[in-house]
């Protein structure tokens, strides 16, 4: 692989990652004419979903490599902790692993909230508490997954014992901590090792 920007290209379109990240544009569910900003888009394959539902999407990630060849027009390069939009703008907010990548998340999740509208959903995708490099193992070799699709599970699995890994409770707190009212969780991927949340900002 090239360069960063090529690998997540192909996690995005060739790999497994590509129909989860489907999986969670359909339970992220914005509605027709909604403004909507993913963050930590890579080369923007959630972005370009919400789009084809008549909803006005963007994405925005910190590395210019990753839009070396975008998947969506409305993509542009910004730091989560110094995002380039005015309080209230939008909708909905969706943030795939990465908030527990961030050394601080929580910080980051009050600036996502800044700019997100009264009554406005943040939607994130996350290792659960059941990841670890052990359960992604298993799924790998049960699945028969090999190459790039094997790599990055084993690696995403291993990130999670390292970072954070947060429970439904976890996330109620976290939620409520930052001004927003859990509104749904659920779990993916195998026996459950990823955790897609939802939150809804009190008016």
């Amino acid at each position: 692989m090239e360069n960063f920007s090529e690998y997540f290209l192909e996690l995005q379109t060739e790999t497994g990652w590509g129909r989860m990240l489907a999986s969670f544009a359909c339970w992220c569910a914005p509605k027709p004419g909604q403004k909507v900003l993913d963050v930590g888009c890579g080369p923007g394959l959630l972005p370009s979903y919400f789009s084809k539902d008549g909803i006005s999407a963007f994405g925005s990630d910190v590395d210019p490599e990753m839009f070396a060849h975008p998947l969506h027009p409305d993509v542009l390069i910004a730091d989560i902790i110094k995002m380039p939009f005015r309080e209230k703008s939008f909708d909905m907010i969706t943030v795939s692993n990465l908030f527990y990548l961030l050394p601080d998340p929580f910080v980051a999740m009050q600036t996502i909230v800044r700019i997100l509208k009264p009554e406005g959903q943040l939607c994130m995708l996350n290792p659960s508490e059941q990841m670890s490099l052990a359960a992604a193992e298993k799924l790998a070799v049960d699945s028969e997954l090999v190459g790039v699709a094997r790599e990055s599970l084993l690696g995403y699995g291993q990130q999670a014992e390292e970072c954070f890994r947060w429970s439904e409770d976890d996330l109620k707190k976290i939620f409520r901590d930052i001004g927003l009212t859990m509104t749904e969780t659920t779990l993916k991927m195998g026996t459950g090792l990823v955790r897609y949340a939802k939150g809804v900002k009190k008016s």
